[in-house]
């Protein structure tokens, strides 16, 4: 948790068991403007070095 904000301790993500490791992945969702410090603390504090993007080409007409 940051100084002053008393809800920078949670990001709605979960680790996801692999061949190696119980903690082997994390799936989160992309990070919205006012979390996004959150995100990258997260990719920062759990040592990520890959990030992969799942997405549909087109949703809801954008």
């Amino acid at each position: 948790q940051l100084d002053g904000e008393p809800h920078s301790d949670y990001i709605n993500a979960n680790f996801i068991p692999g061949y190696s490791s119980p903690q082997e992945f994390i799936a989160t969702q992309g990070p919205l403007k006012k979390t996004l410090e959150d995100f990258w603390r997260l990719v920062w504090e759990q040592h990520v070095c890959t990030i992969v993007m799942l997405t549909v080409g087109m949703e809801n007409g954008r």
